[in-house]
């Protein structure tokens, strides 16, 4: 296309005077220019559709997780909530052997220094 647009001015240049040729150029310039214009851009809009695309499904990926993680508490403290109903109804262990019973699971029952330091 470029090579046709400098043959294309050459030949209004010279065959039609040089105002005339010169205002030719300058459109068939104008033109040429509109056309890479338009190319680049109908590629930059493809480029732009497709990233809008993996937008949207990263968007939807982040708010399945996100969904599944509230279940997932919710769930937690269905389960907390049922765990401390029944830990009511129990007797309560011997001081010894309650001692033994942390000494064995530390992490099932949270100590107020644990507490303080999460």
């Amino acid at each position: 296309i470029l090579s046709l647009t400098v043959v294309a001015v050459s030949v209004f240049q010279f065959g039609v005077g040089s105002t005339l040729g010169s205002g030719i150029s300058l459109a068939v310039g104008s033109l040429f220019t509109l056309v890479v214009f338009q190319k680049e851009m109908s590629r930059f809009e493809a480029v732009n559709r497709r990233i809008r695309s993996e937008i949207k499904k990263g968007m939807a990926i982040k708010k399945k997780c996100l969904d599944e993680l509230r279940e997932c508490d919710r769930r937690v403290a269905t389960l907390r909530n049922r765990a401390a109903e029944m830990v009511e109804d129990c007797d309560p262990l011997p001081e010894e052997e309650m001692a033994n019973f942390l000494e064995k699971f530390p992490g099932l029952f949270p100590t107020e220094e644990k507490a303080a330091s999460e």
